[in-house]
């Protein structure tokens, strides 16, 4: 009863724009991510990047897993990109920072949709840790709201 998740475990975010958002900073390699994306809705747009640890991401583009739209940021939105082109997925959009990742990927998730932020990569190329980069990504959802 007293054990507690790390902070952007699957963390539910409370929000007013009218989907479901999940800050799994957290998830820092693609066995964490794929696993979020299990546990989430069909209706998902995934937020992924950072620093890349030389994975393979073809995996997020099969049909088990598949997200409705992806956005990817930071030193490996390239390497998200070609996997997707690879695999023959179109629905992938690419930012260099991550404030512009966030906003892009509220904009793509259907009303009543999911929002998962679960990046696949490390935080290191933008973030001192991964606890950094999901305050971070609260902070920019808060911004975005309707007062």
């Amino acid at each position: 009863k007293s054990f507690k998740y790390a902070p952007f475990r699957q963390e539910k975010i409370v929000n007013k724009l009218g989907i479901n958002i999940i800050n799994d900073s957290k998830a820092t390699n693609l066995g964490a991510t794929l696993s979020a994306i299990k546990s989430n809705s069909k209706d998902v747009t995934l937020l992924v990047g950072g620093r890349g640890k030389n994975e393979e991401y073809s995996l997020l583009f099969s049909e088990k897993f598949c997200p409705q739209n992806i956005v990817a940021y930071g030193e490996c939105a390239d390497e998200f990109m070609k996997s997707a082109f690879k695999c023959g997925y179109k629905n992938i959009t690419k930012t260099k920072a991550f404030k512009d990742a966030v906003k892009m990927a509220v904009k793509k998730t259907s009303l009543g949709g999911t929002l998962l932020f679960s990046p696949a990569c490390s935080s290191f190329d933008q973030f001192s840790s991964y606890l950094e980069r999901g305050n971070e990504f609260n902070k920019i959802i808060k911004e975005l709201e309707p007062i």
